[in-house]
């Protein structure tokens, strides 16, 4: 019933990134906002690959998932302070976890939605969809 929206804005300096949540009844949209926060640049050489290596710098943002209904999709959008937006390959991992859930296989928490860089934004119209209730522990990381 509710599609998710996240967005990356006003990447200025901020020594905790506050996230926000907003519903959007009439849109059957929940917003994140993740922001403002500053993007140090990657050291000298390292490539996507060194990416995978140490802190990226990112708490695990925690909230309640705000609405009962169907996950149908995502979009990511990534702007600047003036809200113009920006390259995306300045994500390199987004994750939704469900805190109060395990994978099935390995001790970690489920991933209700994972994206890089090369996600496209997406939006399921038929089966392929996430039931959520309100009030679930909910993480957003890098």
């Amino acid at each position: 019933m509710f599609v998710s929206l996240f967005l990356f804005s006003a990447l200025l300096p901020a020594d905790s990134p506050p996230l926000t949540v907003r519903v959007s009844s009439s849109r059957h949209e929940v917003t994140l906002t993740l922001g403002p926060m500053h993007l140090a640049p990657a050291p000298q050489g390292v490539g996507h690959s060194g990416m995978h290596h140490g802190s990226h710098g990112l708490p695990l943002e925690r909230f309640s998932w705000p609405v009962s209904g169907w996950i149908r999709g995502f979009k990511v959008r990534i702007t600047d302070g003036g809200s113009r937006p920006l390259d995306r390959r300045l994500l390199h991992h987004l994750n939704l976890l469900h805190l109060e859930r395990r994978q099935l296989v390995e001790p970690v928490y489920e991933r209700t939605i994972a994206v890089g860089q090369e996600t496209e934004d997406a939006v399921h119209r038929g089966q392929s969809r996430g039931r959520s209730r309100d009030g679930p522990a909910l993480g957003l990381c890098q």
